[in-house]
């Protein structure tokens, strides 16, 4: 394919199907982040990614150039697309923040679908949009400008749509509309993309071949929008979505609980003898740790922050019972 030119209709129009395709499916984090704190980190990542992949098309970048640039301007624009409270001026990354960003690639899946919603209470989780959204664009961008077949653009969009079913929550946020844009502007789009293709190769094409190009793609938009609202309608508002958070048993939060201490003078002087479980082939001669706090706060004793509070227990307070 020709390389394409800067502010040609057939490449705004391009990145404007790209861009409502993709917000459409991003709306979809609405009610995992409870608020639209993942908007600012969407529209970075798929503007950085568009451009990325418009000049990797205009230069004929290969993969592997693309990717690394890709890879580069993850760092550059990370903080100001997702850590923007850390970052210098909202906008330059420090030293915090690109160690932020090279262990969150990694680490922030498994967090984003542990922790309870809203996410936006939780610094971090806005890396996950960010990173979707730019990878997302780079390979619609690229398909859009670089491959022979409209279609495969439609992969990364489809994934993008399906990523954020699964790492969102079970409850779906305005599917109808949802649906009526992803597949009304999808349907125009290729409409307009082969029409487009066939005028290209007649530069004789009159006025009126071109009007009547375009009510074709506008009728396929009305016909995609009322199949979709359909869908939407009878399949979607009451389909019962599957996601990830549903399936992963989040870490134990041992300050959302009571302090074992509250039951130990109830176990000491009340129940002492009181037989409470039984344990076959348990020495009687050695005690049974229930439970071990390292810190006190003044008030109450508890488990510290630091992992594995329970091996410290020269410092801390042991809850033990004999076998009996």
């Amino acid at each position: 394919m020709d390389r394409p030119r800067f502010f040609t209709p057939r490449v705004l129009v391009d990145v404007g199907a790209i861009l409502l395709i993709m917000s459409a499916a991003l709306v979809g984090f609405w009610p995992a982040f409870g608020s639209f704190g993942f908007l600012r980190p969407a529209l970075v990542g798929m503007a950085v990614g568009l451009v990325i992949a418009w000049v990797g098309a205009w230069k004929r970048w290969p993969t592997i150039i693309v990717a690394a640039v890709t890879v580069g301007a993850y760092f550059v624009f990370g903080a100001a697309g997702a850590l923007w409270t850390r970052a210098i001026a909202g906008v330059v990354p420090d030293l915090d923040c690109l160690r932020i960003l090279v262990f969150g690639s990694v680490g922030i899946w498994k967090q984003f679908v542990t922790v309870s919603t809203p996410l936006g209470s939780f610094f971090g989780m806005t890396l996950v949009p960010f990173i979707l959204a730019l990878l997302v664009a780079v390979g619609a961008g690229t398909a859009a400008w670089r491959a022979k077949r409209i279609w495969l653009v439609f992969i990364p969009l489809g994934l993008l749509a399906a990523l954020v079913i699964l790492f969102g929550t079970a409850r779906s946020y305005m599917p109808i509309p949802q649906a009526l844009v992803m597949a009304g502007v999808s349907l125009a789009w290729i409409a307009w993309r082969s029409d487009s293709n066939q005028l290209m190769v007649s530069e004789a094409s009159t006025a009126a071949v071109r009007r009547s190009k375009t009510l074709k793609a506008g009728i396929q938009l009305v016909i995609g929008a009322l199949v979709a609202g359909c869908l939407g309608i009878f399949v979607i508002s009451d389909l019962d979505r599957e996601a990830l958070r549903r399936h992963v048993v989040p870490p134990l939060d041992t300050h959302a609980y009571p302090s074992p201490l509250i039951s130990f003078r109830d176990l000491v002087d009340d129940r002492a003898e009181e037989v409470l479980f039984i344990i076959d082939g348990w020495d009687k001669d050695y005690l049974l740790r229930l439970a071990v706090m390292d810190t006190y706060d003044g008030m109450v004793y508890n488990v510290g922050a630091a992992t594995g509070a329970s091996h410290h227990f020269p410092c801390g307070l042991c809850i033990a019972l004999r076998h009996t």
